[in-house]
């Protein structure tokens, strides 16, 4: 089961009253943000911009689009969370 399932609506129930318990301030985000959940991606932007736009970097070992993974923007996405930024 996962929430993440396009097959189990229950999953997704039981994620969604798991953080409205746990994680209010983010389930009222997410609330609030509904209507973007079900928009096409317009690819105006890249995950790999978004990674930088956070303060983190692309690393990766080979040079390859595939192997390119974020470092270092754990603590830009915290302190956004915090809403710092």
């Amino acid at each position: 089961m996962s929430p993440h399932s396009i097959t189990s609506t229950l999953a997704q129930q039981r994620f969604a009253d798991w953080v409205k318990e746990n994680k209010p301030k983010q389930y009222k985000w997410w609330e609030e943000n509904k209507e973007e959940e079900r928009k096409l991606f317009d690819r105006s932007w890249t995950y790999r911009e978004m990674y930088e736009l956070l303060g983190g970097e692309i690393e990766t070992k080979t040079g390859r689009i595939g192997d390119m993974k974020p470092k270092g923007h754990a603590k830009k996405i915290r302190e956004a969370m915090q809403g710092e930024i």
